[in-house]
């Protein structure tokens, strides 16, 4: 029997289903590993998609995306940051925000070439590098630089090979919210070395103090592949819609990854994200609101437990203690939680090197399964 092909042996599994397989089938378990909204997509979003099915519209739409979806996108882009993408040109829907990031991949790293990805980070950066036969190199995004970039360091893991920086504000699994003197660093880093940068924006919409800076506003947009999409923003998740925007000349090469790997998204559900940017917009202040009071809640009880400190998180809906008092290691402390404790959570190793001695938590679960797990993390850690 053929083996796998070589670019393969060194994919790693994802943690994150490896915990949930430990945790199937055990009776009253509690999810913190979940990172999607636990709120239904709203119903007028719904709404459209049937109606969009009623009408027949079924069938192929052109390869980047119906024009009037990628016009909305462009004007959401243009107001509310000042953006200016051409829908026509610089603009494609993909099947999620992950196959938009395997596509860049795909268009822009050669064999042997070096991706930058943050650590702790996205734990499918490296894997769609490794997809490409590219190499990722990690850099640190550490605890007592409120897990922003090291700039410094960012700046010394430039190589010769070295294609692209990816970032993501606000992050998985931090939370962090990148600030403009880091954004406006890695600009100056990428345009002294002439590199690409692929910016992660599916968060945006969840910061809690202060406002999304994208980076493409800060004079680089000639460099940057911006990445964002439906699910996070308007719940989702399941409907599989991101989109990708860059300068034409750049973006190019991507939709033909795009066209070879999905050939366009479904027709119906394009209806429904039109409706998504297009109409009541409640929804997401309710969502942000709701995470808000989660987060304060739950970060300020997780500091009360014993061996366990958590920096608030600005964005996103993650928290990200430090367990490492434990003397266990990541793994091994969230395998703990679901055996004693009935608590699935995500080991940080699972999100890079640094994030040994860390687990990331989702608030994106009801207020009573928050303090539910609390209770029982409480019980079986004062044992």
């Amino acid at each position: 029997m053929k083996p796998p092909a070589t670019r393969m042996k060194d994919i790693s599994p994802s943690l994150i289903r490896r915990l949930f397989d430990l945790a199937q089938g055990i009776e009253g378990i509690i999810s913190l590993g979940i990172g999607e909204p636990d709120f239904d997509t709203p119903t007028h979003i719904k709404d459209a998609a049937k109606q969009a099915l009623d009408d027949n519209f079924t069938h192929y739409s052109p390869v980047p995306g119906i024009l009037e979806l990628r016009q909305a996108i462009s004007n959401y882009l243009s107001e509310e940051f000042g953006l200016d993408y051409r829908p026509e040109s610089e603009i494609v829907l993909t099947c999620g925000a992950t196959e938009a990031l395997h596509d860049i991949m795909l268009a822009y790293v050669n064999p042997g070439d070096e991706v930058l990805v943050p650590d702790p980070g996205f734990l499918g950066y490296p894997e769609y590098v490794r997809m490409a036969a590219g190499k990722p190199i990690w850099y640190p995004c550490p605890e007592e630089n409120g897990f922003q970039p090291d700039l410094d360091t960012l700046n010394e893991l430039v190589t010769k090979k070295t294609v692209m920086i990816i970032i993501n504000s606000p992050c998985n699994p931090t939370g962090a919210v990148f600030e403009r003197k880091t954004l406006e660093g890695i600009a100056e880093i990428a345009i002294d070395n002439d590199l690409l940068i692929v910016t992660d924006e599916v968060y945006e919409k969840f910061i809690y103090e202060g406002k999304h800076i994208p980076i493409a506003s800060l004079g680089v947009a000639d460099r940057t592949i911006l990445v964002n999409g439906f699910s996070k923003t308007f719940s989702m998740t399941g409907w599989r819609l991101g989109y990708v925007c860059a300068d034409a000349d750049v973006l190019d090469a991507v939709g033909l990854a795009h066209m070879f790997t999905t050939v366009t998204t479904p027709s119906f559900a394009q209806k429904a994200a039109l409706t998504a940017l297009t109409g009541p917009q409640d929804s997401i202040k309710e969502m942000r609101d709701e995470y808000r009071w989660r987060r304060d809640f739950f970060v300020k009880e997780l500091n009360k437990l014993d061996k366990i400190s958590c920096i608030i998180p600005n964005g996103a809906f993650y928290a990200f203690p430090n367990i490492s008092a434990f003397g266990k290691t990541s793994i091994d402390f969230s395998e703990y939680l679901i055996e004693k404790a009935k608590v699935v959570t995500v080991p940080g190793n699972a999100f890079g090197n640094l994030g040994e001695g860390y687990v990331r938590m989702s608030y994106a679960c009801t207020r009573e399964n928050l303090k539910e797990a609390l209770s029982r993390i409480r019980e079986v850690i004062s044992i």
